[in-house]
């Protein structure tokens, strides 16, 4: 006899006792099990007492009302979001992306997409808002001549600052065997792949229908490379580039080099032909004098969020930052690293810029007003066995004297963390990508990939700033996040969402909504409520092809076949 054989009654004592997970999904399978699990007001509220969130009042719902309070809740946690979440996958035409340089945005919540194509100096900005991303202008720098027969450029970096879109150009000579030209500009081409060109597009203007950016008035300065190859570049509001170098004779070394913008300079000319340029000093100096301790400290990612954050290769969570408001008295680099109390053992964690704050007024014994503000942040154990947690802190301060607004950076001076819970399943990864991470802006989502396995955790960030999480989460809770009793934190365990190739980036642009930048090219998931297992391809706007007035004519190679403009 089949399951669906069985009389109404059995297959409600069958969907009973059913994990809230699989009972969720099981309404996904067709009509029949869709109405036994709708239909009984018993099964809903069993179901519903082991999901987090208030049970006050359910009782009185109508059995409609709580299938939909069900589907809700169930959605919000992510139930069935590994077999039930919505696949977009963007084509971006004849050219294809490349997934190492390309970026995304997230500042001040405009999401956006850097598209730096394979083989030439075209950047394509997208906008990721609403159902598909929205094309909005193609960048290129002015000294470009699309009509050279003698070279070319290429897009290596590209940073969001601010306002304004940063790109690191490198030319690209032809052979000299192919070279028309005489000896001596031949020389001055060889000599052109030692400068790097580093160009700034101011934005315009913001508005609904796109963002513009200027083309005539790009900013440019001059970084030569001293023999060494960029990995890393970040710039801030001020216009200050940091860049890390990697030396080409030992792979192993580092260099960090901040260039500042010369206001007048640009102002007058728009060129800076020697920007003024500072160095810290070699950030494993500090380290016994080994082979592992020289890979412990490369650095080559960057961020600016007030200090400067430096990434060590494949770590989600910067480890080490530096104060950059005086670039004349730049000092060493600090580690990033807290002393946090887990279990019966202290752990070293690498502590996030917090990604969730909730502020809150109080009385103290002294009748004075205190404000409260409580942060959330992830915080990362890269010791022998790596580990994620989510850790909080709390700071204190008069009522007077506090400005009443939530500063997510202003907790990254928080120095007492406590865990609150564990993210099970986290791993280190060991390829060269390493660990990619987000977060979602109101903290509900933390995705993790870690080559092609990509995980996501749901979260509760209110229920953790509110009071005490043990207060509200009662026994049923406990269950539901696989805690013992004993237990002195939760363990919250992710969902795996369906592999798409190889993860390089991740951004979260809502609660239920994920991008990411693949080998196979920009990668959509959907987990929202709404989701049904659909799998659909897209066009990336407009196909990243030259837009100049003159096609863009490489010249050709004596008995080879010709290269793709």
């Amino acid at each position: 006899m089949l399951l669906l054989d069985l009389p109404i009654e059995l297959l409600q004592h069958v969907l009973c006792q059913m994990e809230p997970g699989t009972f969720f999904v099981s309404t996904f399978v067709c009509h029949a099990m869709l109405e036994a699990a709708s239909s009984s007001k018993r099964i809903l509220l069993h179901h519903l007492a082991a999901i987090p969130g208030i049970k006050l009042g359910l009782e009185d719902l109508s059995t409609k009302e709580l299938f939909l309070c069900f589907r809700t809740r169930a959605a919000r946690h992510l139930f069935g979001v590994d077999c039930l979440a919505d696949v977009t996958r963007y084509c971006s035409g004849d050219r294809r992306m490349n997934v190492t340089s390309s970026i995304f945005n997230t500042e001040a919540n405009h999401y956006q997409l850097a598209v730096v194509g394979q083989g030439g100096p075209s950047i394509g900005l997208y906008r990721l808002e609403g159902d598909n991303p929205t094309f909005e202008t193609d960048l290129r720098p002015g000294l470009w001549d699309s009509n050279s027969e003698d070279c070319d450029m290429d897009a290596i970096k590209v940073a969001f600052a601010g306002n304004d879109i940063t790109a690191l150009f490198r030319y690209k000579p032809v052979p000299p065997e192919y070279c028309k030209r005489s000896p001596f500009v031949r020389d001055a081409i060889e000599k052109a792949k030692r400068t790097l060109k580093l160009v700034t597009f101011p934005r315009l203007r913001m508005s609904p229908e796109g963002t513009s950016y200027s083309s005539v008035d790009q900013e440019t300065r001059d970084i030569f490379n001293e023999g060494s190859e960029p990995v890393g570049l970040a710039v801030d509001e001020e216009g200050t580039a940091a860049i890390s170098w990697q030396s080409a004779r030992d792979a192993e070394v580092t260099k960090i080099c901040l260039y500042k913008r010369d206001h007048q300079l640009m102002e007058e000319r728009n060129y800076d032909p020697c920007p003024r340029k500072y160095s810290f000093e070699d950030p494993r100096k500090d380290l016994v004098a080994s082979k592992a301790a020289d890979k412990s400290r490369l650095i080559f990612d960057m961020e600016f969020a007030r200090q400067l954050n430096f990434f060590k290769p494949g770590t989600p969570i910067h480890l080490w930052s530096a104060d950059v408001a005086k670039l004349e008295e730049l000092g060493q680099i600090q580690t990033n690293s807290e002393h946090v109390q887990v279990d019966t053992g202290v752990r070293h964690l690498a502590v996030g810029v917090p990604f969730h704050g909730f502020h809150e007024t109080f009385r103290g014994d002294n009748d004075l007003d205190y404000c409260r503000t409580r942060y959330l942040a992830i915080g990362i154990n890269l010791g022998h066995h790596p580990a994620a947690y989510v850790v909080q802190a709390e700071q204190e301060c008069l009522y007077l004297n506090c400005d009443h607004e939530t500063d997510l950076q202003r907790g990254r001076g928080s120095s007492e963390w406590r865990p609150l819970a564990l993210l099970r399943r986290y791993t280190q990864g060991k390829s060269s990508l390493g660990t990619v991470m987000a977060v979602s802006q109101q903290g509900r989502r933390i995705a993790m990939a870690d080559w092609d396995r990509l995980l996501v955790w749901a979260l509760e960030p209110e229920t953790f700033q509110v009071g005490d999480p043990y207060d509200y989460q009662s026994g049923n809770f406990r269950r539901f996040y696989g805690c013992d009793e004993d237990d002195s934190i939760l363990r919250i365990k992710p969902l795996r969402l369906p592999k798409q190739g190889v993860i390089h980036r991740l951004c979260f642009t809502g609660e239920d909504r994920l991008y990411a930048i693949a080998d196979s090219g920009l990668m959509r998931w959907d987990v929202g409520p709404s989701c049904s297992n659909k799998r659909k391809f897209e066009p990336l706007g407009p196909p990243l092809v030259d837009s100049s007035p003159e096609p863009h004519r490489k010249p050709r190679l004596r008995n080879s076949r010709s290269c793709k403009s």
